[in-house]
């Protein structure tokens, strides 16, 4: 600090340090020690901008299944209850689920943070769910093929969150989704032996079968 002629401290501090504005940042090191080192806040930034870019990039190679997901330990399993709970709530905030596409890919964005603990199963059934709503609002829109891969997809994830359930299942979500599929690829024989599994939907599915008969195509918003 300088000193003015009359002896006292003057309050524009030149130092490297007040002219930088460096502050200390702790990194840590592999051998569990805590070296602190001084940056600007400028730098830090940077530093920081780079770790999140790196983290986005790591979590959309989880996604697309390029590396194995990381377990982010960090994260209480109420805060991922709370998650799934929040997606399900704004998915049936709206009876047309036309939220369902950004509920999917909130889902998908945290699928990392899901796989290999105890809630991966449900966090499967959440995305099966949110995939059929996409398959629905397209086979309502008449685009069949479209809707056929999303509603394949749901199978496919419904398949995923029951690979660590024992015994056979109770619930009729799988006989379902392969119902939907059958009527939209027009598959009225695989359609009705997919019937009788179906207990909760059973009436969707024998309105999908019998549009499916008396047409010889599918007409998802008419028959649904």
């Amino acid at each position: 600090m300088n000193k003015n002629t009359s002896g006292e401290s003057s309050s524009d501090d030149q130092s490297p340090d007040r002219l930088f504005g460096k502050v200390p940042l702790v990194h840590k090191h592999d051998g569990g020690l805590d070296v602190e080192k001084v940056i600007s806040p400028q730098l830090r930034q940077v530093e920081l901008d780079s770790r999140a870019s790196n983290e986005l990039g790591t979590m959309r190679q989880h996604s697309r299944g390029e590396i194995t997901p990381a377990i982010y330990n960090d994260i209480s399993e109420e805060d991922l209850i709370a998650f799934l709970h929040s997606v399900q709530e704004a998915g049936k905030s709206d009876p047309e689920r036309t939220n369902a596409s950004d509920c999917l890919k909130q889902l998908q964005e945290r699928e990392s943070e899901f796989i290999g603990t105890d809630l991966a199963s449900r966090y499967w059934g959440a995305v099966s769910l949110q995939q059929f709503h996409l398959g629905q609002g397209l086979a309502k829109k008449g685009e069949v093929n479209q809707a056929i891969e999303f509603v394949a997809a749901a199978i496919d994830s419904h398949d995923k969150s029951m690979a660590d359930v024992k015994g056979v299942s109770t619930s009729d979500w799988g006989p379902y989704l392969r119902a939907t599929l059958s009527y939209l690829e027009n598959d009225s024989d695989s359609l009705r032996k997919l019937l009788d599994q179906c207990h909760c939907n059973a009436s969707v599915v024998s309105r999908l079968l019998d549009g499916l008969l008396e047409r010889g195509n599918p007409n998802y918003e008419s028959d649904y």
